[in-house]
C-alpha cells in the first residue's frame, strides 16, 4: 500500500529521459583519418536538439534513483498493516465538571489529565475528534486532528453549560466517523449503549446554591429597592451561610444576611436597599466543602425606570365621562394605573388618549369616536376576544355603549355587538392603536369597574412593547427577551468573553437572540452606525443595556449523584504501525543514495576515458 500523493514524484522519470533526447549537437572537425578513433561514440552532452536515445548506464542509474525515492516517500508498507488509529472522545460540556472534589482538581482537570496521558501513549500518526456535549453539541478539535493539535485543545476544555443528555453528542460521533474509538468522559453516569466506552471521574460533593433572583424598584421617585434571592442545599449537613449584595463597580457592601439551612432546605432572602443602586453582585458564601462556584454569584444589572407618559386630548364632557378628572380639573393619579405622569399637549408621551385620529407623534393611542348624529343604544352582553391580554379581567356586563352602528373601526375586532365592531386594535409597523366606537358621555362604560381594568390593560401593553430586554436577569441557556426599534440591526455581545450575535429587530419590534453560553455579563444596544428609521424612537430606545446570565440548574447544581466508574471496553493498547513501512522506505532511500553515487562514478571514468584520448 502506497501514499497516493508522493507518487506524483515518479514525474520526475519523463524529465530524466527528456534531458536525454535533447542533447547539444557534435561539432564538425576535419581528420585526416577516422582509424585512429574508437568505434564507440562519445556520450552526448545535453542540448536542445532532439537525437535518438543512447542507452547508457548513467540514464539508467538516474531513472532507478528517481523510483527509488518516489517510491520512498509514498512509503509502502504491507496490506495487512494497520490504519492509523482514530480516537473520538465524546465530554460532558455541562458545569458540574467544574466541581472540585477533596483533592482541590476539579473534574474537568481529572478528564483533561487522562485523556492527555492516553494520547501521550499513541503514536505521532494517531487521528483525534474531540466533541464537546450540548444542545446542539460541537467540535472543539478535528475532525481527524493531529494528536498534538487535540492535546492543545483539550488543555482549554473548561465545561460551563446547563443540564443536557450526551445522546446527541455521541449519535453524532457514530453517525460521523463510523472508523472512531468512541469514548464517553463525565462526571456521573448516564443512559448509554451498554457497549459504549462511558468514563466518569466525579465525586459526590456538598454544594450550595442560588436557584432564582429578582430585582424589584420601588415606584416611589428616589425610594430604594428590594431583592429577593433564592438559596438552597445540596448537602448532608446543616450549614450556615452569609448572602451579601454588593456595588459591582465600587465593591462596596449594600446588604448581607446570614442564613441557617438543614439538607435538602430552600429559602428564600430578602434584602431591602435604602435608595437605589447601580449594577449590583450577589455572592453567597458557604463553607468550605462547597464545590461549585459558578452558582454562588449572581449579577443584578441595573434598571433604569422607564417613562410611561400619559397624554389626554378630549373635551372636559369626555374626560368627567371616562373618570379621567375630578371635579376640580385635576387629573387622575396616573400610577394608579401603571403610569408615569401626565404631560401636556405639546409633550411626548407613549400613550396618548383622546377623540378623534392618531395624532402623528404618539407611538401608541387610545381613541375614541367623534360624535354624529346616527347612533345607537346597545346593552350587555357583548362579544368578546377573551385571549387578548387587553380584556384580562374585562366582563363589560350590565353597560350601556352608545355606538355608530356605520362606523368600521380599523385593525382587528376585539369587541363586538352582533355586526358591529365596539373596539378594535390596529398596528402600523411599530405603532400601535386602541379604537373605542364610543361616545363616552352617553354611554356608562367610565362609571363602570370594567373601564380602569381596561386602561391599565392598555398602559400595561405599550409598556411591554417599549424597547429593551423584558428581563435582566436570565437562566443559563436560555435565550434572552427583548424588543427593540422595528428593523433596527442591534449587537449583543458578551462583556468578558468572545460573544458578538447581530440581530434585526422584526416589524413588530421582536428580537431573536441566542442562549447565553456563559455567566456572566452580556450587553444589547443599537449599531451606531444604522440609521434610525423611526422617527418616533428615542436614545433609550437604542441601549446599551446590561443582561445577566446565572447559573439557575438544581440538576447541576446537586452533586449529590456525581460518581467515579469505568464501563464498556477499557482503552485499548496504543497501536503501533508495521515496521516495514519504516523498514521499506530506509531501504529505497539507501537505493537511491547508491544509484546516485554508480551514476557519478560512471559519469566519471567515462570523462578520464574521454580525456585519455
Amino acid at each position: 500500500m502506497l501514499e497516493p500523493a508522493a507518487l506524483l514524484a515518479l514525474l520526475s522519470l519523463p524529465a530524466i529521459v527528456a534531458l536525454h533526447l535533447f542533447r547539444r549537437s557534435r561539432e564538425r572537425r576535419v581528420v585526416s583519418a577516422l582509424f585512429l578513433w574508437e568505434e564507440e561514440a562519445p556520450i552526448a552532452r545535453a542540448g536542445r536538439r532532439r537525437e535518438p536515445l543512447q542507452r547508457s548506464p548513467s540514464l539508467l542509474f538516474e531513472l532507478l534513483a528517481a523510483a527509488c525515492l518516489a517510491f520512498a516517500l509514498a512509503g509502502p508498507r504491507s496490506c495487512d498493516a494497520e490504519e492509523p488509529r482514530h480516537l473520538v472522545y465524546v465530554l460532558d460540556d455541562t458545569a458540574s465538571m467544574s466541581a472540585r472534589g477533596d483533592s482541590g482538581r476539579s473534574a474537568a482537570e481529572r478528564v483533561r489529565a487522562e485523556i492527555d496521558g492516553q494520547l501521550a501513549a499513541t503514536p505521532a500518526s494517531t487521528r483525534v475528534t474531540l466533541l464537546a456535549s450540548g444542545e446542539p453539541p460541537h467540535v472543539l478539535s478535528g475532525p481527524l486532528a493531529s494528536r498534538d493539535e487535540a492535546r492543545a485543545t483539550l488543555a482549554l476544555f473548561a465545561p460551563h453549560t446547563v443540564h443536557h443528555s450526551l445522546a446527541p453528542a455521541v449519535a453524532l460521533a457514530r453517525a460521523g466517523w463510523r472508523d472512531g474509538e468512541i469514548r464517553v468522559f463525565s462526571d456521573r453516569a448516564h443512559e448509554l449503549e451498554e457497549t459504549l466506552e462511558l468514563r466518569a471521574v466525579g465525586v459526590p460533593r456538598s454544594n450550595w446554591a442560588f436557584l432564582a433572583a429578582r430585582r424589584f424598584a420601588s415606584s416611589e421617585p428616589n425610594a430604594g429597592e428590594r431583592i429577593e434571592l433564592e438559596v438552597a442545599s445540596f448537602a448532608a449537613e446543616e450549614a450556615e451561610l452569609l448572602v451579601s449584595v454588593e456595588e459591582l463597580a465600587s465593591g462596596a457592601a449594600r446588604a448581607r444576611r446570614a442564613i441557617t439551612l438543614r439538607s435538602g432546605e430552600r429559602a428564600t432572602v430578602e434584602l431591602e436597599l435604602a435608595e437605589p443602586a447601580g449594577d449590583l453582585r450577589a455572592s453567597l458564601r458557604a463553607p468550605a466543602s462547597d464545590a461549585l462556584a459558578l452558582d454562588d454569584l449572581v449579577h443584578l444589572p441595573a434598571a433604569p425606570p422607564r417613562a410611561l407618559r400619559l397624554r389626554l386630548e378630549a373635551p372636559a364632557e369626555d374626560r368627567r365621562a371616562l373618570r379621567l378628572e375630578r371635579a376640580n380639573g385635576a387629573l387622575c393619579d396616573p400610577r394608579g394605573l401603571g403610569a408615569s405622569a401626565w404631560v401636556a399637549t405639546n409633550e411626548p408621551c407613549e400613550l396618548h388618549l383622546g377623540r378623534g385620529p392618531a395624532p402623528l407623534d404618539a407611538p401608541a393611542a387610545l381613541l375614541w369616536s367623534e360624535p354624529r348624529e346616527e347612533l345607537r343604544e346597545l346593552a350587555s352582553p357583548f362579544l368578546l376576544e377573551r385571549a387578548h391580554p387587553l380584556l384580562r379581567g374585562v366582563e363589560l356586563e350590565g353597560l350601556v355603549w352608545v355606538a355608530d352602528p356605520l362606523a368600521r373601526p380599523p385593525g382587528r375586532a376585539l369587541v363586538r355587538a352582533g355586526e358591529i365592531v365596539l373596539l378594535s386594535e390596529e398596528r402600523r409597523g411599530a405603532r400601535w392603536f386602541l379604537h373605542l366606537n364610543l361616545v363616552p358621555e352617553r354611554s356608562t362604560l367610565g362609571s363602570s369597574p370594567d373601564w380602569p381594568v381596561l386602561l391599565a390593560n392598555a398602559i400595561e401593553l405599550r409598556e411591554a412593547t417599549q424597547p429593551g430586554p423584558r428581563e435582566r436577569v436570565v437562566p443559563l441557556g436560555r435565550a434572552p427577551r427583548a424588543i427593540g426599534i422595528p428593523h433596527e440591526r442591534y449587537e449583543l455581545r458578551e462583556l468578558e468573553g468572545p460573544l458578538r450575535v447581530e440581530a434585526r429587530a422584526s416589524a413588530d419590534g421582536a428580537l431573536a437572540l441566542p442562549p447565553l453560553p456563559r455567566v456572566g455579563r452580556y450587553q444589547l444596544a443599537a449599531l451606531a452606525e444604522e440609521p434610525d428609521r423611526t422617527p418616533l424612537a428615542s436614545d433609550a430606545d437604542r441601549g446599551p443595556w446590561t443582561i445577566a446570565a446565572a447559573l439557575f440548574d438544581e440538576r447541576e447544581s446537586d452533586l449529590r449523584g456525581a460518581m467515579s466508574l469505568q464501563r464498556g471496553d477499557a482503552p485499548k493498547a496504543a497501536t503501533v504501525r508495521s515496521a516495514s513501512t519504516s523498514t521499506g522506505s530506509a531501504l529505497l532511500a539507501a537505493l537511491f543514495v547508491a544509484f546516485l553515487l554508480l551514476d557519478w562514478l560512471w559519469l566519471a571514468r567515462a570523462a578520464r576515458r574521454g580525456a585519455a584520448r
